[in-house]
């Protein structure tokens, strides 16, 4: 099963130089101020590739104050309008429309009312209308939350690639459950942390961290020293390494916001989103196990190990010029 695990790795390896970060939703954020003045933000990702601007469609009553401003960033485009209305935003539609028959592209909206009020939600592909609810639930936030962690996962190859590191490293069945249960525990500590701004750290250390995590334990998947405290305690190393990913995770959280009203169960379903994708990948790791096992070479775990490092490495420069620059 370990040599499944690295053939794995090794192909997520390979398909991460291009799209390492490359998930990320088409967001709208739209705040009410007490005096009716209304700011619009949304923010097209570049990787969307799309020809023309989707047109925030804003309800009745809001009336524009002029023509969107367009900035062009390295990785997006940003278009803010401002708007002024005298008309309660609960209970309204918002919405994006594109040129583009279906683009098939996720969008994120966050609404923040006069009273101070988030309402907040993670539309899937095809589905670019959000009606503002009266009144924010917990269960419609567990929902929107839950799979918001679940898509954070498993569209995250960084965290992806770290995840199954893990394994390689963990190589039993008692051992893989140690490793997970502490890399939770880790970054269910930090994303709490974070979300509550008891811990604030800056994304961008954060993100060349968390590429370094990835290298380091390719580096000991590489020397193979089953002596080294890596290979000896993985779930102290999965946990503290978990506490750096959950930083990551909570600036993503950050990104997106959180409904103040409900902020408990967003938190609680964000983890447990995050945990059930873990599992899910996990599974299917398992499940291609028995297809593709007795077909891989025997230093297929080696040669996975040199993929991710070397991917790791390279994102690693890449954060750390950011920060420098």
């Amino acid at each position: 099963m370990t040599r499944t695990i690295s053939f794995i790795l090794l192909g997520f390896a390979v398909h991460a130089a291009a799209t390492a970060h490359e998930a990320r939703p088409v967001t709208v954020h739209v705040t009410v101020r007490a005096d009716g003045v209304v700011t619009a933000i949304w923010v097209v990702p570049a990787h969307t590739m799309l020809e023309t601007a989707p047109t925030l469609r804003m309800p009745e009553g809001f009336e524009p104050l002029g023509p969107p401003i367009e900035v062009d960033t390295s990785d997006a485009k940003r278009y803010t309008a401002q708007f002024r209305t005298a008309t309660p935003i609960e209970d309204a539609t918002i919405a994006l429309d594109f040129e583009s028959l279906n683009p098939g592209l996720q969008v994120f909206m966050r609404i923040t009312t006069a009273e101070g009020a988030v309402y907040t939600s993670f539309l899937p592909p095809g589905v670019y209308e959000f009606r503002v609810p009266m009144k924010e639930s917990a269960l419609r936030v567990a929902r929107e939350y839950g799979g918001l962690g679940v898509a954070h996962i498993l569209a995250g190859i960084d965290h992806i690639l770290f995840l199954v590191c893990l394994l390689i490293m963990a190589g039993t069945a008692r051992r893989t459950v140690l490793t997970i249960t502490g890399f939770t525990l880790g970054h269910a500590i930090t994303v709490t942390l974070a979300s509550l701004q008891i811990v604030r750290v800056p994304a961008a250390p954060v993100e060349a961290a968390i590429a370094l995590s990835i290298a380091i334990l390719a580096a000991e998947i590489v020397r193979g020293r089953k002596d080294s405290l890596t290979f000896r305690y993985p779930v102290l190393v999965s946990a503290a390494f978990g506490l750096i990913h959950g930083l990551g995770f909570a600036s993503a959280l950050e990104d997106f916001g959180l409904p103040q009203t409900q902020l408990p169960a967003a938190l609680i379903a964000f983890n447990l989103g995050v945990e059930a994708g873990q599992l899910l990948f996990i599974a299917a790791i398992l499940g291609a196990g028995v297809v593709v096992q007795r077909y891989l070479p025997k230093d297929s775990r080696r040669i996975a190990a040199y993929g991710a490092g070397l991917i790791a490495m390279v994102w690693t420069l890449e954060r750390t010029a950011t920060i420098l620059s």
